[in-house]
């Protein structure tokens, strides 16, 4: 007997962790690998609906919620990251800042775009950097989801 995306679905949304793992050992060897791809679509289909929902939150502008049958809090939210539009002032105020110029080197990639990571690395070392790429540096937001309130990062 084959296994269906529906039998995945259903241990998934009635199972505890112990039925998940009475289904999983019960499963004769040769019905094992119709299984995780069972799964994988499952899992994809799930991921494109979360999205699609996600989208419609935007679309609505809804930007919290609380679970009436939890009572927890959510918000939507996107991390985000940060780009420099001022290249070469950038490089300039850093050099100001006394960055050796083997820091500014991996810093950035082209004279085009600032390497995020290296930059933050940067502050660790030099104390006047921060200011500085506070003052070169603007958020670009990135895609929002739907999180816990205490999920939330920076």
């Amino acid at each position: 007997m084959s296994i269906t995306t529906r039998d995945v679905a259903t241990i998934a949304v009635e199972g505890g962790s112990t039925t998940l793992e009475e289904f999983v050992t019960s499963l004769d060897l040769e019905r094992v690998p119709p299984a995780v791809l069972r799964v994988r679509e499952l899992r994809k289909t799930l991921a494109d609906i979360e999205g699609l929902l996600e989208g419609r939150l935007i679309l609505e502008d809804v930007v919290e919620w609380i679970d009436p049958e939890t009572g927890e809090e959510y918000r939507v939210y996107g991390a985000g990251t940060w780009k420099y539009p001022d290249i070469e002032g950038l490089r300039h105020a850093l050099r100001v800042a006394d960055v050796s110029e083997k820091d500014l080197a991996r810093c950035f990639r082209t004279v085009t775009e600032a390497r995020t990571i290296e930059l933050n690395r940067l502050q660790d070392i030099y104390p006047a950097v921060r200011g500085v790429l506070e003052d070169f540096r603007i958020r670009q937001p990135g895609p929002k989801h739907l999180t816990k309130r205490e999920e939330r990062r920076r």
